[in-house]
């Protein structure tokens, strides 16, 4: 199953509970999938096709949440970057994996001024963040509220999902490739592992590992 079907399914069997919650802000599945629907929008209007890449350099939030589907569900490749890395080091993930866009929110907006110039191959930077739309940044909600609602790509099982970089102990980070079918087998392990009756979830493991 292609990760974008996860969101499919979620409506097929809960259309209006409550998917996520963040800084009192609150959506069903059904607005989840509608909000993702125009961020596919948004990413095919800024140029976004099969196999390009999306990072984002954030914290977890119901945004970064609407992004992890948007870019599957657009045919891109999500790029998750751990926030803890210094500016020089995340240029050089930037370029390696080839981003066309870069996502950033309030945390992280500061890192904008210092890639000036450095970044090879980043054509767009959107702000997810609650404050104040940084200089030469796109605001994401203001991109969401002019888009139309896309259908999802029919990329398949096999075909990449996200770029995740080790932590670069033997050298410069490595991109480790994985496929829809790589996450959803990885997604499995962590429910057959839990056995739980899932209901309200405080999700604290950054969404920049495989494990978040």
């Amino acid at each position: 199953m292609q990760i974008g079907g996860l969101l499919r399914r979620a409506i097929q069997i809960a259309p209006d509970t409550i998917a996520t919650r963040y800084a009192g802000r609150e959506q069903t599945y059904t607005q989840l999938n509608r909000r993702v629907q125009q961020c596919v929008g948004v990413l095919r209007d800024l140029g976004i096709s099969d196999g390009e890449r999306v990072a984002v350099l954030a914290l977890n939030s119901d945004r970064y949440q609407e992004l992890f589907y948007g870019v599957a569900n657009a045919g891109g490749v999500l790029v998750p970057l751990n926030i803890r890395l210094a500016t020089s080091e995340l240029v050089y993930m930037l370029n390696d994996c080839g981003a066309v866009i870069l996502c950033v929110d309030d945390a992280l907006s500061q890192h904008v001024s210092d890639f000036a110039g450095k970044l090879h191959t980043v054509e767009h930077i959107i702000f997810i963040g609650d404050g104040d739309t940084p200089p030469d940044t796109l605001d994401y909600e203001s991109l969401l509220s002019g888009a139309s609602s896309v259908e999802p790509s029919t990329r398949g099982d096999d075909d990449l999902f996200g770029i995740f970089y080790t932590g670069g102990t033997t050298g410069l980070p490595k991109g480790v490739m994985l496929s829809h079918r790589n996450y959803m087998a990885t997604l499995s392990e962590t429910l057959i592992m839990r056995r739980a009756n899932w209901g309200n979830q405080l999700t604290t493991t950054p969404f920049f590992h495989v494990s978040g």
